[in-house]
């Protein structure tokens, strides 16, 4: 969507939705009732897009067997319905392929790298990927996917993610759009007074949580609680962590089993100051919004990327710690909270390029900040 195209105006442009003759769009994702910030993404965009545009999502998680659907979907402006295509739970939705030509537009902030070689034979379509970015420099797929004949544009989610594309001498730079960040409503995301969270004693003195997935080695789950087990070794807070993700999950971390070998490295009793998610249970925005004002600090450090929870925290009064790699700092600035070293890069399999990670030295030294200022942590 470049103002070159004869369809956007710069000076009045209030993002992906806003531009000058109305489209017919194809939106890849996740279903816009799953759970957590991808579905959150799906369901708030798509929302604004209706407004303007005539809108298909392509669900290839969340509606199985190619079923259709309309969905309604409610917000500030009314309900607006949105028809969904179910897919078969895996990135190459099967019925996209041979719509996709039938679109101005198809439009995925997922991982379109994926799908390279069958966005080249789209004869006919203009798929536009609204990019997170976490490698550095960028994942060669990456770069694969910028040669596909019917790639149209990248629009970064951060400015650092636009300034790693532009510094890749392999990208084209023509593919390269503007900047739009995601972002919270700041009329529903606030902070609560006196929160009560029954796991969490009244009489703890310091509190850290973390909203996360405990999906692979890039939440970096382990080495927070390892930073966390640091910080109860040096300071002997009465502290406690949420660590709000799934003790265990087929992909991830077995945390409890985390936990264990932490004690013994440190010689420190964490297990009981650790609390995390109940499998079973589903929480809402309002626990969240809660979870977040009960805490001191909200500490994310996952490797690169655009995480929502660091623009919820901070929109209820709670600094972050993040890391100095990818879109998160970029995200946190000067004010939201304390940005540590992007710590060691690892080459990861498959896309020949780095994702950072932090060390747990660094997240207990900024624990110990806050915890030694209260004047830094509202």
């Amino acid at each position: 969507f470049q103002a070159e195209d004869g369809i956007r105006d710069v000076e009045r442009s209030r993002g992906l939705g806003d531009v000058y003759k109305r489209q017919k769009l194809a939106y890849h994702s996740v279903a816009p009732f799953i759970t957590g910030g991808y579905g959150r993404i799906s369901k708030e965009l798509t929302y604004i897009l209706l407004g303007e545009h005539d809108v298909d999502m392509y669900a290839y998680y969340g509606i199985e067997g190619g079923a259709i659907i309309d969905y309604e979907l409610k917000g500030k402006h009314g309900s607006r319905m949105l028809k969904i295509i179910g897919g078969n739970n895996n990135l190459l939705h099967a019925k996209l392929w041979g719509n996709a030509h039938n679109y101005d537009y198809v439009i995925s902030h997922m991982d379109l790298w994926m799908l390279a070689n069958q966005i080249d034979k789209a004869e006919g379509a203009k798929f536009i990927w609204w990019a997170i970015l976490d490698h550095e420099p960028v994942a060669v797929p990456t770069r694969i996917l910028f040669e596909a004949k019917n790639f149209y544009k990248a629009i970064p989610m951060t400015d650092w993610g636009k300034d790693t594309l532009v510094n890749c001498p392999d990208i084209v730079k023509s593919k390269i759009g503007p900047v739009i960040p995601h972002g919270i409503d700041l009329d529903k995301w606030k902070r609560v007074n006196n929160p009560k969270i029954p796991e969490i004693p009244d009489d703890a003195e310091f509190v850290i949580c973390t909203v996360s997935k405990n999906y692979r080695m890039r939440e970096s789950n382990a080495v927070m609680l390892e930073g966390f087990a640091q910080f109860i070794k040096e300071t002997g807070a009465n502290a406690y962590y949420y660590l709000f993700c799934k003790p265990w999950t087929n992909n991830g971390y077995v945390l409890p089993d985390v936990i264990t070998v932490l004690e013994q490295m440190y010689n420190v009793k964490i297990a009981d100051r650790v609390i995390m998610k109940k499998i079973e249970d589903v929480y809402s925005d309002e626990y969240l919004m809660k979870l977040y004002s009960r805490a001191d600090v909200h500490l994310l450090t996952v490797a690169g990327s655009f995480e929502l929870p660091l623009l919820e925290a901070a929109a209820c009064g709670t600094p972050n710690i993040s890391m100095g790699s990818g879109g998160n700092s970029w995200v946190l600035g000067d004010d939201r909270g304390i940005v540590i070293d992007k710590g060691y890069g690892m080459w990861m399999p498959g896309a020949s390029s780095k994702l950072y990670f932090p060390r747990p030295e660094d997240i207990a030294n900024a624990l110990k900040r806050y915890y030694n200022d209260k004047k830094l942590r509202k």
